[in-house]
C-alpha cells in the first residue's frame, strides 16, 4: 500500500524487496490453501 509507494519515492529498496518477498509468500500459501480447499470439496479431484 502506501508503505511501498513511499518506499519507491524514497528509493528504499530494503523496504520494496521485503514488501515483495512477503507478498509473493503470500501467493504462494494462498494458492495452497486454494488447492488443499478444492480437494476437500470435491472428492474427485485426488492428489498422488
Amino acid at each position: 500500500g502506501s508503505l511501498f509507494v513511499e518506499a519507491a519515492v524514497a528509493r528504499d529498496y530494503y523496504i520494496i524487496m521485503a514488501q515483495l518477498m512477503v507478498y509473493g509468500v503470500a501467493v504462494i500459501f494462498a494458492g495452497l490453501i486454494a488447492d488443499i480447499a478444492y480437494a476437500v470439496a470435491d472428492p474427485r479431484i485426488r492428489y498422488q
